[in-house]
């Protein structure tokens, strides 16, 4: 398993810099949050690195900052979701919608945080982040209906990236918390999922400018 981690590392760290390098030749303008969210990325493979680095022992404290960087990362993905959503909003009043929004987020982490709680902080922690990937794959449902409308090609596959992340986190950590032999097959999806992401993001991001506008704005060119 330490070899399928080194070469999960090494694939990410791949991912992530084309990914960041994408954006900041431009996009990052349009995607602040998103850039926002690729560096914690890093950030937290650095963690996630430390056990290894330290002869492969999960001591309490890397336990610790590995669970605090994925709390960062999910609040970072709703921050983008809520950006991407105003992006796709154009009335006013229904910008206004995504304060409810943004505190409907802030109540269910807090229910999902008690909901969840365990004495052992591990698996704490594995049944909140699952909770918190299905809670976040709500939040993309909505921004996802609402894209349906004026499909724009960027924004459908930055939607898609989150969506096979969070579906793939809330299916790992559920097989990480049913049985012991399960462990390995919530693994295998958890980094299947998030490789995915990073590849579809960075797509996303290379895409030219003329595919990523809505059909009726072409429309409108021609």
């Amino acid at each position: 398993m330490a070899k399928l981690q080194w070469l999960t590392f090494a694939i990410a760290a791949v991912l992530q810099v084309l990914l960041i390098s994408s954006l900041m030749r431009g996009p990052y303008r349009k995607y602040p949050l998103l850039l926002a969210f690729a560096v914690g990325d890093v950030l937290g493979s650095v963690v996630g690195a430390a056990a290894l680095f330290d002869l492969g022992r999960w001591t309490e404290q890397t336990a610790k900052y590995y669970w605090m960087a994925d709390g960062v990362q999910y609040t970072l993905l709703f921050a983008c979701q809520v950006h991407l959503l105003s992006k796709t909003i154009d009335d006013r009043q229904s910008r206004g919608r995504l304060l409810y929004i943004v505190l409907g987020g802030v109540c269910f982490a807090a229910f999902a945080a008690w909901q969840s709680y365990a004495p052992r902080p591990s698996l704490w922690m594995t049944q909140l982040i699952r909770n918190l990937s299905f809670g976040s794959m709500l939040v993309n449902l909505m921004l996802w209906t609402m894209l349906a409308r004026r499909p724009a090609r960027q924004l459908l596959l930055i939607t898609a990236g989150f969506g096979i992340h969070l579906a793939g986190g809330a299916i790992g950590h559920s097989l990480r918390q049913l049985s012991p032999s399960l462990v390995t097959a919530g693994n295998l999806i958890l980094i299947g999922s998030y490789l995915l992401c990073l590849f579809i993001l960075w797509q996303a991001i290379r895409m030219p400018a003329a595919q990523s506008k809505p059909r009726d704005e072409l429309a409108e060119m021609v």
